[in-house]
């Protein structure tokens, strides 16, 4: 067997190696020692047409569409809304059913008027009814009924001058004394037959609602009393 070694390639068909070396072609026959050697047969592939170049027609561009401006954002005008709404306020004032408070000075002449009138008729329900309840506790209530029942001075008066003061008045009976507070110690002029007038000193009390109370001695106190 031949072999070439230009390394280009290997071919084996039968008993013969054929190697196409750069043109030349060496033919290697099992069966003779000699060579031949022969020049390539050189075979040329037909030519290639190239394609014919197909040119596309121009294509003519569609026109440009312009779209319409539309602005990004769209301000709508803002409507103004106060935060607070303000309502009409009705008038603060309430009116008060009750009666204003009463002035001392005059709920103070009132009664003694109505006091004068009392013992001159001998009205003793008027006169029990405004009895200080302090008097009730050093006397007998049944004592203080009798006295007023026989206390009528026809002529007999207590006029209102002024207050001269409201406070603390100690009060003294048949040697017991009771410190009481807010009495109002009245200027009067009294008389027992309407002709005859000393300036005196009168004490009462007047409540929240201006009612008055007045102070006696109903004779014996009671034992204990204060």
């Amino acid at each position: 067997m031949g072999r070439s070694g230009t390394g280009l390639g290997w071919s084996v068909a039968g008993f013969g190696i054929v190697i196409a070396a750069i043109g030349v072609a060496l033919l290697f026959d099992s069966g003779d020692d000699t060579a031949a050697i022969r020049p390539a047969t050189s075979t040329s592939a037909p030519a290639i047409t190239p394609a014919p170049v197909v040119t596309a027609p121009a294509t003519t561009p569609a026109p440009a569409t312009i779209a319409p401006t539309v602005a990004a954002t769209t301000t709508v005008p803002a409507t103004t809304v106060s935060a607070t709404t303000t309502l009409p306020i009705a008038a603060a004032t309430t009116t008060s059913t009750s009666a204003p408070p009463p002035n001392p000075a005059a709920a103070v002449e009132a009664f003694f008027e109505s006091f004068s009138a009392a013992i001159q008729a001998g009205d003793e329900t008027f006169l029990s009814s405004h009895l200080s309840p302090l008097v009730l506790e050093r006397y007998d209530g049944a004592a203080c009924d009798a006295q007023l029942a026989d206390l009528q001075i026809p002529q007999g008066s207590v006029e209102y001058v002024e207050i001269v003061e409201v406070g603390a008045w100690d009060w003294t009976t048949d040697d017991i004394t009771r410190t009481i507070e807010a009495v109002t110690t009245v200027k009067t002029r009294t008389t027992s037959d309407g002709t005859t007038f000393d300036d005196t000193e009168s004490h009462v009390i007047v409540d929240d609602n201006g009612f008055v109370y007045w102070f006696t001695d109903c004779g014996s106190p009671k034992g204990g009393a204060l």
